[in-house]
């Protein structure tokens, strides 16, 4: 998929008026590359390429005021539903949703009676689940991106070495280059199991009870 940068920018423009506006700014931070590109450069990573999408972090005990106070609000000002991954458990782990060409993903982050969050990905019919330091997500500062202000870990540099390795400041070349569901870079996967479920249209409609 290939984003305009410009437009990238107008989307994000976009989600934080609404986060503003529904006093859900701190609950949705940025995470993975948007953040990256935020600490790194204070720009958007498509100023760099043409590939990245936008990434944003809730806590699972938040999701529920997301859908009513800011998803509706994303879709009454033409954001649509892509589709959305459920962990094992039957929750929702990642929701993605489109404006015009851009992709953004909001990643549901799950909070243990340890000291870890865990996030979920998949890739080739696995799950894979990701234990970092409730740090990440409850020690929080602003940050700049696109002159805009956001939310995303104290702990910024700790965070993109978990994430993506030691060699986090370096740009990746294409969007193959960053394999994402091996174990380096960045922290080893906690857990590894075959499971994979994706729904959308009107299913998804359904589930988060929200229209189109």
């Amino acid at each position: 998929m290939s984003y305009s940068y410009e437009e990238q920018k107008k989307t994000l423009q976009e989600i934080h008026q609404t986060l503003i506006e529904n006093d859900f700014l701190k609950k949705c931070q940025i995470g993975f590359g948007t953040f990256l590109g935020a600490y790194r450069q204070k720009k958007l990573n498509t100023s760099l390429n043409d590939w990245d999408d936008l990434d944003f972090e809730i806590l699972s005990d938040n999701f529920d005021e997301f859908k009513i106070n800011v998803l509706s609000k994303l879709i009454s000002k033409g954001f649509y539903l892509i589709h959305a991954h459920l962990v094992k458990t039957g929750e929702i782990g990642s929701l993605t949703v489109g404006k015009g060409k851009d992709r953004i993903d909001f990643q549901i982050i799950f909070q243990n009676k340890n000291d870890k969050c865990y996030h979920f990905l998949w890739h080739g019919g696995v799950e894979m689940v990701k234990g970092l330091p409730r740090s990440y997500y409850e020690d929080i500062k602003k940050y700049e991106l696109e002159w805009l202000t956001f939310y995303g870990p104290r702990e910024a540099e700790s965070y993109l070495k978990d994430m993506y390795g030691e060699n986090w400041r370096v740009p990746c070349k294409s969007e193959n280059e960053y394999k994402f569901w091996e174990d380096d870079p960045g922290i080893p996967w906690k857990f590894k199991y075959k499971h994979y479920k994706l729904i959308k249209d009107k299913k998804l409609e359904e589930l988060l009870n929200v229209g189109k």
